[in-house]
């Protein structure tokens, strides 16, 4: 095997020069080993078949008749996906079977009656064993959770079942769980694609946390973060789904976002028994763990199976000893290397940060699809810089010219700022992308990257976060997650995944740079595949139950080293439980506590209920809140004077006197609800003033342009100036912990107070209320047409940039979309190119 290891990695990386003679392969031989293996269920011995069987389809050297039995390997191993990549390539003709002997012939296409799965609508679907598995799962079960390794097929499933369900039900509402906004985008944009294409059929999909009436003679699709769905639980009490599908459902574990995706779980199957739920996560250890809250009477099945679809490689590349400029490359397989050869840089690697980049460049794949990953936003500018250089420097002709290079630097130089980076680097086919970013701009670089028009995309740890992004390769040196956190091996493997995309590339690789060099590398590069251990952390929580215990008896009071946040959100949770009626034994991720431990927690939190003068309704609308925090903040209220209460009262975002209103809102925020926003960042002692004037100008629907030019010209008068790369990144680092998910997060909680003193005083004709601020605040618009387009499938910049051409700031979705369809091309023909395809999309979905 190692022959063909070797061969298929020259193949792959022409810059590579092998130091060894090559070997001779026996191809007959090894296909007869591959077809052999290829019947295996150990995950190894596929590997080997599928390794075998993809690099003798790619090789020249190999003949029509070998290329052939490749094919036939890969049937046997039920890839179709990957067959059809072949096809396509035209490294096999389109009517194989006609080249195999009979019996071959038959067995072929005997599989392909068989690895299929049938939906409703009598159509049949190829898929592999997994995906075979799963649909029998999601036919018999009401608790499913999958789990397989990122390439094999589960979205493309999820988004059949929930086809599935609307063909049964028609009127079923249907939630689907993200973990992001940008996954937010890439689903409903799928599920978008689905509705024009008529497989959902009379179905409403929503992305924003609308309160409207949901007509009863469609069906529902809700694509939400838990964060979205918390806030529709919250208004609309007489919600129930038929079906929950939780993506990235190992995020279960991850702190406080983690323990809120669990209580809106918790809720949705406590608001119906027959509510289906379907878990898909990749491939972890405990896939059963996730169904521990199924009842007795509800059939749970877990599905997991490690099927491979893809041949990855992963490559070791360390300088060569006393030659700087010659690096060595190996493949590694658990404890074994494999010499493959050498690769030449074409530049001087002279810092630590030119290592990564100037090995980049010189092993890139000439064809793209090259990702390089960065540890935080500002390695990824500079990396991007590197790169970019390099093909400037070797006279590689720019880009520029390109009609949709262009159109995406006009449009970033129009929404960020004319001098920033990403308009210089993008000229020669180089981009960088953090999750901060505006959307748009995002999501055109990665649609760019994914038609390989992109050479480089640099990327953070946003790529992990789940964003289906597939690429041939990615480097890495020393990664972390999070400043200063070394990567574990399970978010490194969770990264390699993106490399080699299923149906996109025969193989993926994964290069490790400088894996010898001390101090890059804080642990290892992983040699050995792991998977992740699912462990809700509400259960990581109550493991430390006496410190939980100790935190509650000193009354909350906080310790330099204690992580409250995750203890404030556990114990909203706990609360909450309580409040409707369960006993704390009963919560799944209590089972491991003592009885005794347990019984004397919820005797401390039934005690604090029972003195409770807010309505309990706050304490599920505000996880993360303590009651204890929002009874104190009640009582402050209370000692208020009428014309001080007015000052406190929110204000709409358009009113001359905004920024000062908030400054002084988010200052009692501050003082009262534990927020600590004053000293969040260096802002001359002005931070509240910074935070209210960001937060009312993206309310207000401003340009993220607009805002940093503000913050600029702040910045300029400064002794000392910050880079305008510092300042960029810091503005969008402010709108999306600040703006989008702190503030409304507090001054929600806030204004729920606010309004139920005024009520229970009897002074509710004091203050005007504004019902949408939070979702005014995470949109970063305040206009009910603007959230009509952004309900519709636009971007925040699109929909910033339609509304300047519409007089109507009150249309609804239906009115909007009207809009759109009844538009004069000539009135939408100065709105930027990407913003015209919006619409297209957004009318193509509704036609």
């Amino acid at each position: 095997m190692d022959g063909v290891i070797r061969s298929g990695v020259l193949d792959e990386f022409p810059a590579i020069i092998s130091e060894g003679a090559e070997l001779e392969q026996d191809w007959p031989k090894l296909l007869l080993w591959g077809s052999i293996l290829a019947r295996s269920e150990i995950a190894e011995e596929q590997k080997f078949a599928l390794r075998i069987a993809d690099t003798c389809l790619k090789l020249v050297s190999t003949s029509n008749e070998e290329r052939a039995a490749a094919a036939v390997i890969l049937d046997t191993m039920a890839n179709k996906r990957s067959m059809e990549l072949a096809e396509t390539r035209k490294l096999i003709p389109r009517s194989m079977e006609e080249l195999l002997p009979i019996p071959l012939r038959a067995d072929f296409l005997k599989r392909s009656a068989e690895d299929r799965i049938q939906s409703s609508d009598d159509q049949r679907h190829p898929a592999n064993r997994f995906q075979v598995d799963f649909w029998k799962a999601l036919n018999s079960n009401q608790w499913i959770s999958a789990s397989a390794p990122t390439s094999a097929g589960k979205s493309f499933l999820l988004r059949l079942w929930v086809a599935e369900v609307f063909r049964k039900n028609k009127s079923a509402l249907v939630a689907f769980i993200v973990p992001t906004r940008a996954l937010i985008q890439e689903f409903s944009d799928g599920f978008g694609q689905d509705i024009a294409n008529g497989v959902l059929k009379n179905v409403i999909l929503h992305s924003l946390p609308i309160e409207e009436e949901f007509a009863a003679d469609s069906g529902h699709l809700f694509v939400f973060t838990q964060e979205r769905l918390h806030i529709l639980l919250s208004r609309r009490k007489d919600i129930a789904f038929t079906l929950l599908v939780v993506d990235e459902a190992q995020k279960v574990g991850d702190g406080c976002r983690g323990i809120l995706l669990e209580q809106v779980i918790a809720e949705c199957m406590r608001r119906s028994s027959d509510t289906q739920i379907v878990f898909a996560s990749p491939f972890v250890e405990n896939p059963a763990y996730l169904n521990r809250g199924a009842e007795l009477n509800q059939r749970a099945c877990a599905v997991e199976r490690e099927v491979t679809t893809v041949t990855q490689n992963l490559l070791f590349a360390d300088q060569k000893r006393g030659k700087p400029d010659i690096w060595n490359v190996s493949f590694v397989a658990g404890e074994s290397e494999i010499a493959v050869g050498s690769v030449s840089l074409p530049f001087r690697a002279t810092s630590a940060a030119k290592r990564l980049s100037t090995v980049a460049y010189a092993l890139r794949s000439r064809s793209g699809g090259n990702l390089v990953y960065a540890n935080g936003a500002m390695d990824a500018e500079k990396f991007a810089q590197h790169l970019s250089e390099g093909f400037s420097a070797q006279g590689i002709a720019s880009l520029e010219n390109k009609p949709r290079i262009a159109e995406l630097i006009k449009l970033v130089r129009k929404t960020i700022h004319r001098d920033y980076l990403l308009v210089h680097t993008l000229k020669y086919g180089v981009a960088f992308h953090y999750g901060n970013m505006p959307l748009l701009i995002r999501t055109e670089i990665e649609a760019l990257f994914r038609e390989n028009i992109l050479h480089f995309l640099v990327c953070t740890a946003t790529l992990i976060e789940g964003i289906n992004l597939p690429c041939k390769v990615i480097f890495l040196r020393g990664p972390t997650k999070g400043r200063g956190n070394p990567m574990e091996a399970v978010d490194f493997w969770n990264l390699a995944g993106r490399a080699g995309r299923w149906g996109k590339e025969f193989h993926g690789t994964i290069v490790c740079i400088d894996t010898k060099s001390a101090g890059v590398w804080e642990k290892p590069p992983p040699r050995n595949r792991v998977r992740q251990r699912i462990i809700a952390a509400t259960e990581k929580t109550l493991t430390e139950a006496d410190a939980l215990l100790a935190y509650i008896e000193s009354g909350y009071r906080i310790e330099d080293d204690q992580d409250y946040a995750a203890y404030d959100y556990t114990l909203t949770f706990l609360f909450h439980w309580l409040l409707r009626g369960d006993d704390l034994s009963k919560l799944p991720t209590a089972k491991k506590v003592s009885p005794e431990t347990l019984e004397r927690l919820q005797a401390l939190l039934k005690s604090e209920l029972e003195t409770l003068t807010l309505s309990p309704e706050l304490i599920f609308r505000h996880p993360g809140i303590l009651p204890h925090t929002l009874a104190a903040l009640l009582v402050e209220l209370q000692n208020l004077s009428p014309e001080e209460l007015v000052q406190l009262a929110p204000v709409l975002p358009e009113s001359d006197d905004a920024v000062a209103r908030y400054e002084n809102i988010f200052q009692f925020i501050d003082t009262h609800l534990r927020a600590n926003w004053s000293h969040s960042a260096d802002a001359d002692g002005k931070r509240l003033l910074q935070l209210a004037l960001t937060a009312v100008d993206w309310m207000r629907g401003k340009p993220l342009a607009v805002l940093i030019s503000k913050r600029e010209k702040v910045n300029n008068r400064r002794e000392k100036p910050s880079k305008l790369s510092s300042v960029i990144v810091g503005v969008m680092n402010d709108v999306e912990e600040y703006a989008r998910f702190k503030i409304p997060k507090y001054l929600r909680a806030f204004l729920d107070v606010l309004y139920f003193h005024i009520h229970q005083s009897g002074q509710g004709d004091l203050i005007q209320e504004i019902p949408n601020l939070e979702l005014w605040l995470e949109l970063g618009v305040s206009v009910r047409t603007q959230l009509s387009l952004m309900e519709l499938g636009m971007s925040r910049t699109g929909a910033i940039e339609v509304f300047e051409l519409m007089v109507n700031h009150n249309m609804d979705k239906s009115e909007t979309l009207n809009w759109l369809r009844s538009s004069d091309p000539a009135v939408l023909i100065n709105l930027p190119e990407l913003v015209k395809q919006e619409i297209e999309r957004i009318l193509a979905r509704f036609a």
